[in-house]
């Protein structure tokens, strides 16, 4: 097998060079040919020399290429013998762009089961989905669970609210007012823990009719009129970021109110309330390779999951890989497997909040605590470890060849 990794668009902290690394160094294990490209300051032309190249797969994360032409305004991509598998990491209403490319041999993987019923819905043209979460990855050494110094983490990042508002605004320069008070409209009706996204827009176009809102509505409904869902619902992302921005907050806020000892890694969080409360502790955010030695040293995880609503964020494979009692608010019908109270702790969708998870995680004392998290282990090296998913996305490619 032989396989060319594209790697054109970074993320925050350095993940997406992070998980490509381990995409590649499992490939590269099971004895598969790589050739990897990184693209910096979107310099494509390194790419020539792939053009009429035979692979068996072509993979990048969120990526850029969909659209890419060469110099014959053929895609690029259409240019290599291979089929390509665009890995999809965030909701894909944030890469409708690179999505709706009607590439020959297009294939998407996703890490939400709902992301991939999203794309299998509003991307037809895609010939397959698959649903593969990103792997736990353990700390290279372990540290005892007893010796560990930092009770509760989590790592993430805020946004101050002011960015957020200039970005909303931004909707109404480029796209006019009706798209703007929809936008408004849309953030005011959605509750992200009782409906995707999808379904409050659609419900809220319903009302197009209605006596108050025909008046805005009409601004946009010729205009929208022979465009899909997934084109609206691109340019109206920043909902998405406002409502994820806010539930962050808020769960943490309730979470730090516990008075337990928090320890929070990332960007944008000293323009809060946390960073005054005694019992918080604020870390700069770390590259992803290296945050796996401050997860390593926390007895607890929080996971605060960006509105999957059937899927893991690598938050969870990577606490249970190192041992930590994740504390997640996750779907629980995403894995039977994943037990309440056994091997993981959930909060949040209608079960307990976010400060009886950890006043449950506090009552199991240290011996307790100790015998979740060695569950949690070896529930990642069943099914949330690099190797599994490596064999996953095997299994993938080989169908497509």
């Amino acid at each position: 097998m032989k396989v060319l990794i594209l790697h054109t668009r970074e993320l925050c902290y350095f993940s997406a060079s992070f998980f490509l690394d381990r995409i590649q160094e499992g490939l590269e294990g099971c004895g598969v040919e790589v050739i990897r490209q990184d693209i910096t300051d979107d310099d494509f032309s390194c790419l020539e020399e792939y053009e009429g190249g035979r692979f068996d797969a072509v993979i990048d994360i969120n990526s850029k290429l969909p659209r890419l032409l060469n110099d014959e305004g053929r895609f690029f991509l259409d240019t290599v013998d291979a089929p390509f598998f665009n890995y999809i990491v965030d909701h894909p209403l944030y890469h409708h762009i690179g999505l709706s490319a009607g590439l020959e041999r297009y294939h998407a993987i996703g890490v939400d089961l709902y992301h991939c019923r999203y794309i299998k819905k509003y991307y037809p043209h895609i010939k397959s989905v698959y649903c593969i979460p990103m792997g736990g990855t353990p700390a290279v050494t372990v540290t005892p669970y007893e010796d560990r110094a930092i009770d509760f983490l989590f790592s993430g990042t805020f946004t101050p609210e002011e960015i957020l508002e200039e970005r909303a605004f931004d909707v109404r320069a480029h796209h006019g007012d009706g798209t703007y008070q929809l936008m408004r409209d849309l953030y005011d009706i959605w509750d992200p823990k009782k409906t995707r996204i999808e379904d409050a827009l659609s419900k809220l176009l319903s009302d197009i009719a209605s006596v108050d809102k025909r008046s805005v509505y009409e601004l946009i409904a010729e205009e929208y009129e022979a465009r899909d869902m997934a084109e609206l619902l691109n340019r109206l992302y920043i909902v998405d970021q406002m409502k994820r921005n806010e539930y962050r907050k808020k769960t943490l806020m309730e979470a730090a109110a516990c008075g337990i000892s928090l320890t929070v890694m990332g960007e944008g969080w000293e323009d809060t309330k946390l960073s005054s409360m005694k019992n918080v502790r604020l870390l700069p955010p770390a590259f992803m390779e290296l945050s796996f030695e401050i997860i390593t040293n926390s007895k607890c995880i929080i996971d605060i999951d960006p509105f999957f609503y059937c899927g893991m964020h690598d938050r969870v494979s990577s606490a249970l890989a190192n041992g930590c009692v994740c504390i997640t608010d996750m779907s629980d019908g995403f894995d039977e497997n994943l037990m309440d109270g056994k091997n993981i702790i959930y909060y949040g969708r209608g079960r307990r909040s976010i400060g009886d998870a950890i006043r449950l995680a506090t009552g199991m004392g240290e011996e307790g605590l100790i015998k979740t998290g060695r569950a949690g282990t070896g529930i990642w090296q069943d099914a949330y470890s690099w190797d599994v998913h490596i064999k996953k996305l095997m299994d993938a490619i080989s169908e497509k060849n």
